[in-house]
Parts: C-alpha cells; sequence; structure tokens
C-alpha cells in the first residue's frame, strides 16, 4: 500500500507513511531510529473507550513520525498494526522508540499519560518512556497556543494554521482491516506534533533557557533544547495515570541497575559447534571469528551509504536477510550492536550485543562469553570471506585454473609451495570460490592466532 501525506509547513514533499502490519515489516523501525532522528513522535489509537473517555483496551495501532534533517527525508511514518502484529514482537520493536533513542532525541506525544497507558495494557515492558516530552503540558508555556492546550488540532491551528481532519478518530480501530483513510488520519496525528513544535520553535527555545529566544533555531537545536528541559522519565501505572522521574539529572534519582543476561548457547556444551549470524556492522569481527574456526555467516552485502540512497529500505532489506537467516538456522545466535538496530525479532535467548569496539576486543569478548576454545587444529579452516568450508584437496597451480573462475585466480607471480606444489585452498561456497595460499599473510594470521589462542585452547 503506497501511502504520502500531503506536503505542509513541516515538510514541503510528500512524506512516505509505512504500514507495519506484519514481521516482516518489523525491522523497518530499527532501520529508522539507525539513521539517528533529531525526535520522534508517538501516537496511539486504543480499540475502545469506557464512559469516561479512558482507555478500557490495549493500544490497536502505534503512529511514529521520524523526523530527520532537511536533506535526509525530513520527516518518515510509521504506522503499526498492533491487532495483526505478533504481541511480543511489537511490543520489542516499540521498546528501542521509547527508552533507546539518545538523551538528545525527544519523544513527542500528546497526553504521554494515555498513550503510555493503552501502550502498557497491549504489553507490559511499553509502560515507561524516557526522554519524553508532553506537549500537551507544554503548549499552556507558550504565548501563542496558551488558550489551545487541551486539543492538539487547537493548538496546531494557532500556532501554524494547520487544520486536522478529525472524522477518523472515533472509527472502530480495533477491526480489521483499517481503511487508507485510518492509517492516513494516524500518521498526521503523529507529525502533527513535529508541526506545532517547529511552528513554535522559538517560543520553545526561549521558554527552556534563561536568556530568551534569539531567532528561530534549527529543527537539531530546537529538538537539544526540547530533550535537555522538558524532557523526562516517564512511567506509566497502567490505569490512565503517570509518574514522573523528573527531568535529566534530578528527580527521582539513580534507577538500580539489573546484572546483564547469560549469553545465549542454543548449541549446549558444546563449544565447537557454535554457530553465528553477524549483522553488517560487525564485518571485521566475523571475519576474525572465521579466522579462528569458529563458523560466522552475515548479511550478502552491506546496506548502501550517501545521499539519495533510502538507507532505511536499505537496512530493513538486511535485518530481514538476517531473519531469514536466523529463521533457517535455529541453533545460530545474532551477534549485533546496540547502534545496529538489535535483534529484537528474535526469540529470547537468539541475539547478543556486542559492547567492545575494535575487532581483537570484539573478539574476546565473544570468546570469553560464550566459552569458546578455538583451537589451532581449526585455525584458518574456513573461508574468511563467507564462512564456507575449504574444498578438502589442495590444488596446484597448474590443476587450479580448472577448478576456479578466472577472477579468483591469484596473480601469476604467486607459486605457491617449492616448485609450485600442491598449496592452493580453494572455498566451498559455489559464490565465492575465494583462493588461499600459505604465503606471507597466512603465517602472520595463524602467528597471531597461536599468540592469541594456542595457550589457552591446549590447557583447556
Amino acid at each position: 500500500m503506497d501511502l504520502h501525506l500531503p506536503p505542509c509547513g513541516l515538510h514541503t514533499a510528500p512524506a512516505p507513511v509505512h504500514v507495519v502490519a506484519a514481521v516482516a515489516d518489523l525491522p523497518l523501525v530499527a532501520a529508522l531510529l539507525a539513521r539517528a532522528p533529531l525526535a520522534v513522535a508517538l501516537d496511539v489509537e486504543w480499540g475502545c473507550v469506557d464512559e469516561r473517555g479512558r482507555g478500557a483496551a490495549p493500544a490497536a495501532t502505534a503512529q511514529l513520525a521520524f523526523r530527520f534533517s532537511a536533506d535526509d527525508g525530513a520527516v518518515v511514518a510509521a504506522v503499526l498494526d498492533l491487532v495483526t502484529l505478533p504481541v511480543d514482537l511489537a511490543a520489542a520493536a516499540l521498546v528501542p522508540v521509547l527508552r533507546g533513542r539518545p538523551p538528545e532525541c525527544p519523544l513527542l506525544v500528546f497526553g504521554v499519560s494515555g498513550d503510555l497507558s493503552a501502550l502498557a495494557a497491549f504489553h507490559p515492558s511499553l509502560a515507561t518512556a524516557t526522554h519524553a516530552v508532553d506537549v500537551r503540558r507544554l503548549t499552556p508555556h507558550l504565548p501563542s497556543t496558551a488558550g489551545a492546550a487541551r486539543s492538539l488540532s487547537a493548538a496546531l491551528a494557532a500556532a501554524a494554521g494547520s487544520t486536522l481532519d478529525k472524522r477518523e478518530q472515533t472509527s472502530p480501530w480495533a477491526r480489521r482491516p483499517l481503511s487508507p483513510s485510518q492509517l492516513l488520519y494516524g500518521a498526521r496525528d503523529a507529525t502533527a506534533l513535529l508541526e506545532l513544535v517547529e511552528a513554535v520553535s522559538g517560543e520553545v527555545v526561549a521558554a527552556s533557557s534563561s536568556g530568551g529566544g534569539g531567532g528561530a533555531p534549527s529543527p537539531a537545536a530546537l529538538y537539544r533544547a526540547l530533550a535537555s528541559h522538558w524532557g523526562h522519565h516517564a512511567t506509566s501505572s497502567g490505569d490512565g495515570r503517570r509518574r514522573r522521574g523528573g527531568r535529566r539529572g534530578g528527580g527521582a534519582g539513580p534507577r538500580p541497575s539489573l546484572p546483564p543476561p547469560p549469553p545465549p548457547r542454543p548449541w549446549g556444551d558444546a563449544a565447537d559447534a557454535a554457530r553465528f549470524i553477524v549483522d553488517e556492522s560487525l564485518a571485521g569481527l566475523a571475519r576474525q571469528l572465521r579466522l579462528a574456526g569458529v563458523r560466522a555467516s552475515g548479511p550478502p552485502a552491506r546496506a548502501p551509504r550517501g545521499k539519495g540512497t533510502d538507507a532505511a529500505a536499505a537496512r530493513a532489506a538486511v535485518l530481514a536477510a538476517i531473519a531469514a537467516e536466523a529463521q533457517a538456522c535455529p541453533e545460530a545466535v545474532v551477534l549485533t550492536t546496540g547502534s545496529a538496530g538489535g535483534a529484537w525479532w528474535l526469540p529470547e535467548g537468539r541475539a547478543y550485543a556486542v559492547k567492545a569496539s575494535g575487532r581483537a576486543a570484539q573478539l574476546a569478548e565473544v570468546v570469553a562469553a560464550f566459552g569458546l576454545k578455538p583451537s589451532p587444529s581449526s585455525f584458518l579452516t574456513l573461508c574468511a570471506a563467507c564462512g564456507s568450508g575449504l574444498r578438502p584437496r589442495a590444488y596446484t597451480r597448474a590443476d587450479l585454473a580448472a577448478a576456479v573462475p578466472a577472477d579468483r585466480l591469484p596473480p601469476p607471480g604467486v607459486a605457491a609451495g617449492a616448485g609450485g606444489a600442491a598449496a592452493f585452498w580453494v572455498c566451498a561456497g559455489d559464490a565465492c570460490a575465494k583462493v588461499y595460499w600459505e604465503g606471507g599473510q597466512y603465517r602472520r594470521a595463524m602467528a597471531g592466532l597461536v599468540e592469541r589462542f594456542g595457550a589457552a585452547a591446549a590447557a583447556g
């Protein structure tokens, strides 16, 4: 379904609206977060309300609007269908939105109490949000919206002269399928929060500091000021009430930290049976694991970068490839990083977030965390490029040309072994067929692996 919001004061081009209604769509949320938005706006539609107007059912949809820099696709909206999506997977996709953003990226909500209560009724892990800005509590402090703070549509009309079509507000949000007008209504409510805040950006920054305004700030400066002065830790009690933990640097005091969970080991105690699927951000770690003889595969290609590319769609494709491989290989653990969008679509115990930086430190962390004992007999037995094993026979220079494509042949000056003896090895992967030989690079790699793991492996 190809949906777009028409241009408005926030974005001059039509803004894409992504409908997330299947498990295969969920990686898009992580991909959008990985693009480092300036702010995220959240709106929720409830399945039904009771006679007092409070939520009596879990959230039926969650609408997100991601604000990027002006040259990065300005605004992208996503509507999560919480009725059709698996509850645990949908909740896992939303947790990073609520609590995984950096401190300078605020979460804008109009009435955070009601929306968090509806989300908490959907899944208890969605009861809290960090660096949340309740726009309903902000607008009374601004001259242009002080008299219209109770309603988002009234505040937006007063500040930006824009109108919101509210005809779908009371439509049956728990009934499926959702109509295109419902989806566009929900997405527009989320983007309206961004439009409202940016329409009064000068007033927001003036109210957020003791020095007063100095003209219209940039979007990045606006949202930093919002997060710093108005952002707070919000927790829903699940019954329509909200607790506030105070602004950053004060209020509720330090929160207790929990010990990290033990790393997953789907393969049991057989460390030599370890199998990893490595995210694109850890390509160097994947190569190090393969050199040590540990099976580690990854996405077929890194997501494209640069101006003019759809980074979110490319990242979503990479995550979908990882998810498909993880489903096909249930004994594998996905290695990822927090900044790469995580692997939250997997069942518990199927993903591990690597915390170290640098290939050597990352390899040491994974080896220690999973109790791996690389053996010198397994060093350099896997293709470093793709992770496949090597063909069981060795090749001479003479018969190598008939075994691999011409573009895989080593340079003409390479003659492995004395007199070109059998010393060439070929990756068994049909799409790879990379050729290896015992040259200087081989000797340096083997010496490094023996120095790092040889003694420990022998002791084990």
